[in-house]
């Protein structure tokens, strides 16, 4: 599958896995999310895992970059049948 670039299938497994607020939700997939590298796992037509990786602009010794930031390393997904196996983090 891949490619919910709706964010629909991204949403449901971020409100499944962390306990953000709905106003961060939609700020974070409406403003961050489409700037955003996505790496995502589908299992069985679900999405089960991924991670974003969000640009920054920073200076570093007087030169401006791109940094890309994904907060905490990787977004943990569940599995499939939803229970959190760990198995999400192997697969992405």
């Amino acid at each position: 599958m891949g490619m919910d670039r709706n964010w629909t299938a991204h949403r449901e497994l971020w409100e499944r896995a962390f306990g953000d607020t709905e106003t961060y939700i939609q700020y974070y997939f409406a403003n961050k999310a489409p700037r955003s590298r996505c790496f995502d796992n589908w299992q069985e037509k679900q999405l089960c895992a991924m991670a974003f990786f969000t640009p920054y602009e920073a200076v570093l010794y007087g030169e401006k970059i791109v940094l890309p930031y994904s907060g905490g390393g990787y977004k943990r997904g569940v599995s499939p049948s939803g229970q959190d196996d760990g198995a999400a983090d192997r697969r992405i």
